[in-house]
């Protein structure tokens, strides 16, 4: 096949889907580097190989089914398929304070009072300015972990409100509607969030974010203390 200097054998992957002749496992235009640790920011996931996410301070590891597009930040990592926008589908976030609900406003640049992520965060959702509509168990690689999923109050302040409340200081926005995930990490909990809608075609329904998740994260693996 072709010889390019891929960089990564990540790159090589990609390459390979349009040059099915490219050569990419023992290549000497591999680098030797640890080719399936994911750099911050955005980048493009071939399908098949085991990826490192170990940014922040809850290092995990994923293998994708199909091509997949991720944004990696310093505490928050965004997932979603190669067609779809970025935050259109879900976030895994370490975060290790929260808003208080009672303190929680339905606008995108207003932030209630941060407190240190509650033991209880089934409690800590309950008293969200939301409805539980369901609960109930996922599993991730060898874990099974709960989730809640939420829908907003119909009566809304003023009919222009927003459709973001802020729960966390990072890009922590909280639709008006959406599933929450609590992954228990040997070092601290993960959040997993999707919320159900976006921009058509790019868009999915809620079920179907739900079921994108559950498919993604059934390979996760939780990495303590990297």
């Amino acid at each position: 096949g072709p010889d390019f200097p891929w960089r990564t054998l990540e790159d090589c992957l990609l390459a390979q889907r349009a040059m099915p002749d490219t050569q990419c496992s023992g290549s000497d235009d591999v680098d030797d580097g640890d080719p399936t640790t994911v750099e911050a920011g955005e980048s493009e996931l071939a399908p098949g190989a085991r990826y490192v996410f170990d940014i922040f301070a809850r290092p995990f590891a994923l293998t994708f089914d199909e091509p997949t597009r991720v944004n990696v930040r310093e505490s928050q990592v965004e997932i979603a398929p190669v067609e779809f926008d970025l935050w259109s589908m879900f976030w895994v976030m370490a975060v290790d304070e929260l808003v208080d609900p009672g303190t929680m406003t339905d606008n995108p640049n207003g932030r209630g009072t941060l407190i240190d992520s509650p033991d209880d965060f089934a409690g800590w959702v309950k008293t969200l300015p939301f409805e539980v509509v369901s609960e109930g168990e996922s599993t991730f690689g060898d874990t099974t972990v709960p989730y809640w999923r939420l829908e907003a109050p119909t009566e809304r302040d003023s009919p222009d409100a927003f459709e973001f409340y802020q729960f966390a200081r990072n890009d922590g926005q909280l639709a008006r509607s959406g599933v929450f995930w609590l992954v228990p990490h040997p070092d601290g909990p993960l959040i997993v969030y999707t919320f159900p809608f976006g921009d058509e075609p790019l868009g999915r329904t809620a079920d179907e974010k739900f079921e994108y998740v559950e498919a993604t994260l059934r390979t996760l693996e939780l990495i303590p203390g990297l």
